[in-house]
């Protein structure tokens, strides 16, 4: 595959942007959760911040389906498939064990990567 300069459109990068702050601000509210201080509020803060990235992923994915740029549509496709569906998977798991009432036990190598620094 060859190596193309490109800029992207400003509709892909607000959808891009939005998803990368949507899941930052889901990490940091399931690290006060996890890490801080785990109280039923911060619990409801995260499933709330996971909803808000669900969503995110969601107006990417109507994005694909609406943009005329091939590139664009699937470099966002893929990221989706390879990157934000495996971690949202990994983490509606968790969600659901949590709400069980069952002990959740992770580490944080067990976390599907969002991106490659992670």
């Amino acid at each position: 595959m060859e190596i193309e300069d490109r800029t992207f459109s400003d509709e892909y990068s607000r959808h891009w942007m939005a998803l990368m702050a949507a899941q930052q601000d889901f990490m940091r509210a399931m690290h006060r959760h996890i890490a801080e201080d785990p109280t039923p509020r911060h619990f409801r803060n995260a499933k709330r911040a996971f909803k808000m990235l669900s969503r995110a992923m969601q107006r990417c994915d109507a994005y694909i389906e609406e943009t005329t740029d091939d590139i664009e549509g699937q470099i966002l496709a893929h990221f989706l498939t390879e990157r934000a569906m495996p971690f949202m998977a990994f983490w509606q798991r968790l969600i659901d064990t949590a709400e069980s009432g069952r002990e959740v036990r992770f580490k944080a190598s067990d976390i599907p990567p969002w991106t490659d620094d992670d």
